[in-house]
């Protein structure tokens, strides 16, 4: 996002965000800190100030990220933005990868929400992001697909298990997030860090987002076992009353 770009981007948040009854809702996307110079990113959280919106970027993406940050600034991507106050505005910092307990700590003082896009991390060999470290730590974090380059797809449901599996095996606990919390991670955090205060969630008042899932094909284990059972108790049945 240069400046011509910046521009152009304020015009378009000027037009569409609120717009649709609030269902659009529009941020500013710099890229990083590592492509963006600090001048940059103070003029990007000045405009975000102005029209009131978030900021979207990526953080902390790699062990190299941060020992160029450390080089160059002195400072770890999440605290050098920091300095620069860009989490003095809503944030939604894709990735977080290479955070130590400081940036963790950092990153929940200031709200920030962090997008978790496992699949990404896998497909791509890019090590994964710590997600029960910064859930433990009090970080709003939210599931996310990525982009299709990174992703090959954009399968929300997929991500949803990604997330659930690799976990549990990383850390040895086959209880670890069950899958009310993986949920939730994918609705109501989502939802928290795009500003849609009123989605998300089941609730009196909130809108009502609901989608179905025809869950009788056979690619669905749970459909399948409870499809297997319902034939095996009518077997008995039979067996029992010929």
């Amino acid at each position: 996002m240069g400046g011509a770009v910046l521009e152009d981007t304020i015009r378009f948040v000027r037009e569409w965000h609120g717009a649709s009854n609030g269902r659009i809702r529009c941020v500013l996307g710099p890229h990083s800190p590592y492509m963006c110079p600090p001048e940059f990113l103070a003029r990007v959280v000045e405009a975000a100030r102005e029209l009131e919106v978030g900021i979207h970027l990526h953080v902390a993406e790699s062990q190299e990220q941060v020992a160029n940050s450390l080089a160059t600034h002195g400072q770890t991507p999440v605290a050098h933005l920091a300095s620069l106050g860009v989490f003095d505005v809503p944030i939604i910092a894709a990735h977080c990868i290479a955070v130590d307990d400081e940036d963790v700590a950092i990153l929940a003082e200031r709200q920030v929400h962090v997008a978790h896009t496992p699949k990404t991390y896998l497909k791509l060999a890019m090590g994964m992001a710590p997600l029960p470290r910064l859930l433990a730590g009090g970080v709003n974090v939210a599931l996310g697909s990525d982009g299709p380059a990174s992703n090959s797809d954009l399968n929300m449901l997929e991500v949803l298990r990604i997330t659930g599996l690799y976990h549990k095996n990383a850390l040895g606990q086959p209880e670890a997030l069950p899958r009310t919390q993986i949920l939730r991670l994918a609705t109501r955090a989502g939802a928290q860090a795009l500003g849609f205060s009123k989605s998300g969630v089941l609730a009196p008042g909130h809108s009502a987002d609901l989608i179905l899932l025809d869950t009788r094909a056979c690619h669905c284990p749970s459909a399948f076992l409870l499809h297997a059972v319902t034939r095996l108790l009518h077997l008995v049945t039979r067996l029992k009353h010929p």
